[in-house]
Protein backbone atom coordinates (compact mmCIF):
# COMPACT_ATOMS: atom_id res chain seq x y z
CA UNK A 1 0.00 0.00 0.00
CA UNK A 2 2.74 2.42 0.97
CA UNK A 3 4.76 1.49 -2.13
CA UNK A 4 1.89 2.27 -4.48
CA UNK A 5 0.46 5.29 -2.68
CA UNK A 6 3.56 7.37 -2.07
CA UNK A 7 4.64 7.92 -5.72
CA UNK A 8 1.11 9.07 -6.54
CA UNK A 9 1.24 11.62 -3.72
CA UNK A 10 -1.64 10.04 -1.82
CA UNK A 11 -1.63 10.46 1.94
CA UNK A 12 -0.51 7.30 3.65
CA UNK A 13 -0.41 6.18 7.27
CA UNK A 14 2.29 3.69 8.05
CA UNK A 15 0.48 2.86 11.29
CA UNK A 16 -2.58 1.74 9.35
CA UNK A 17 -0.40 -0.25 6.98
CA UNK A 18 1.56 -1.97 9.75
CA UNK A 19 -1.51 -2.89 11.80
CA UNK A 20 -3.35 -4.07 8.69
CA UNK A 21 -0.44 -6.19 7.55
CA UNK A 22 0.01 -7.78 10.98
CA UNK A 23 -3.71 -8.55 11.23
CA UNK A 24 -3.69 -9.95 7.69
CA UNK A 25 -0.65 -12.11 8.37
CA UNK A 26 -2.19 -13.50 11.58
CA UNK A 27 -5.47 -14.26 9.76
CA UNK A 28 -3.65 -16.06 6.93
CA UNK A 29 -1.28 -18.00 9.16
CA UNK A 30 -3.42 -18.76 12.23
CA UNK A 31 -7.03 -17.88 11.42
CA UNK A 32 -9.57 -15.23 12.44
CA UNK A 33 -9.83 -16.52 16.00
CA UNK A 34 -6.15 -15.79 16.65
CA UNK A 35 -6.55 -12.04 16.16
CA UNK A 36 -7.12 -10.04 19.32
CA UNK A 37 -10.08 -8.11 17.92
CA UNK A 38 -10.51 -6.07 21.10
CA UNK A 39 -6.96 -4.77 20.70
CA UNK A 40 -7.53 -4.05 17.00
CA UNK A 41 -10.71 -2.20 17.99
CA UNK A 42 -8.81 -0.07 20.51
CA UNK A 43 -6.19 0.78 17.89
CA UNK A 44 -8.88 1.69 15.35
CA UNK A 45 -10.70 3.78 17.97
CA UNK A 46 -7.50 5.72 18.61
CA UNK A 47 -7.31 6.50 14.89
CA UNK A 48 -10.67 8.26 15.23
CA UNK A 49 -10.38 9.83 18.68
CA UNK A 50 -6.82 11.18 18.40
CA UNK A 51 -7.52 13.64 15.56
CA UNK A 52 -10.77 14.76 17.20
CA UNK A 53 -9.06 15.42 20.53
CA UNK A 54 -6.10 17.14 18.83
CA UNK A 55 -8.41 19.36 16.77
CA UNK A 56 -10.45 20.27 19.86
CA UNK A 57 -7.36 21.21 21.87
CA UNK A 58 -5.92 23.17 18.95
CA UNK A 59 -9.18 25.07 18.59
CA UNK A 60 -9.23 25.92 22.32
CA UNK A 61 -5.62 27.11 22.22
CA UNK A 62 -6.36 29.23 19.14
CA UNK A 63 -9.43 30.74 20.82
CA UNK A 64 -7.41 31.64 23.90
CA UNK A 65 -4.66 33.23 21.77
CA UNK A 66 -7.28 35.12 19.77
CA UNK A 67 -8.98 36.45 22.88
CA UNK A 68 -5.83 37.19 24.90
CA UNK A 69 -3.55 38.49 22.12
CA UNK A 70 -5.06 38.99 18.68
CA UNK A 71 -8.31 40.74 19.62
CA UNK A 72 -6.61 43.33 21.83
CA UNK A 73 -6.28 46.92 20.55
CA UNK A 74 -2.47 46.65 20.62
CA UNK A 75 -1.60 42.96 20.14
CA UNK A 76 2.16 43.63 20.13
CA UNK A 77 1.98 44.53 23.82
CA UNK A 78 0.37 41.18 24.56
CA UNK A 79 3.14 39.14 22.94
CA UNK A 80 4.64 38.37 26.35
CA UNK A 81 1.79 35.86 26.65
CA UNK A 82 3.35 33.96 23.78
CA UNK A 83 6.01 32.78 26.21
CA UNK A 84 3.31 31.17 28.34
CA UNK A 85 2.21 29.13 25.34
CA UNK A 86 5.82 28.11 24.68
CA UNK A 87 6.35 27.09 28.33
CA UNK A 88 3.07 25.16 28.34
CA UNK A 89 4.10 23.33 25.16
CA UNK A 90 7.57 22.47 26.49
CA UNK A 91 6.09 21.32 29.81
CA UNK A 92 3.57 19.07 28.05
CA UNK A 93 6.23 17.56 25.80
CA UNK A 94 8.51 16.94 28.79
CA UNK A 95 5.77 15.19 30.77
CA UNK A 96 4.72 13.04 27.82
CA UNK A 97 8.34 12.10 27.16
CA UNK A 98 8.92 11.16 30.80
CA UNK A 99 5.68 9.24 31.25
CA UNK A 100 5.42 7.54 27.85
CA UNK A 101 8.74 7.71 26.04
CA UNK A 102 11.06 6.91 28.91
CA UNK A 103 8.89 4.43 30.82
CA UNK A 104 11.27 1.54 30.09
CA UNK A 105 14.43 3.54 30.73
CA UNK A 106 13.40 5.33 33.92
CA UNK A 107 11.42 3.08 36.21
CA UNK A 108 12.26 4.13 39.74
CA UNK A 109 12.53 7.93 39.60
CA UNK A 110 9.58 8.81 37.35
CA UNK A 111 7.71 10.51 40.20
CA UNK A 112 10.77 12.59 41.01
CA UNK A 113 11.11 13.64 37.38
CA UNK A 114 7.43 14.61 37.25
CA UNK A 115 7.92 16.67 40.41
CA UNK A 116 11.01 18.26 38.86
CA UNK A 117 9.05 19.26 35.73
CA UNK A 118 6.24 20.68 37.85
CA UNK A 119 8.78 22.58 39.94
CA UNK A 120 10.26 24.25 36.90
Amino acid sequence: MVTYSKPEGWPVSTTHSIVGSIVGFVIISMGFASVSWSTVGLIAASWVTSPVIAASLSFLIFLSAKKLILDKPDPEKQLFLLYLYIVFTAFTIALVTINKGLKYVIKDNKDQLNDFCCGL
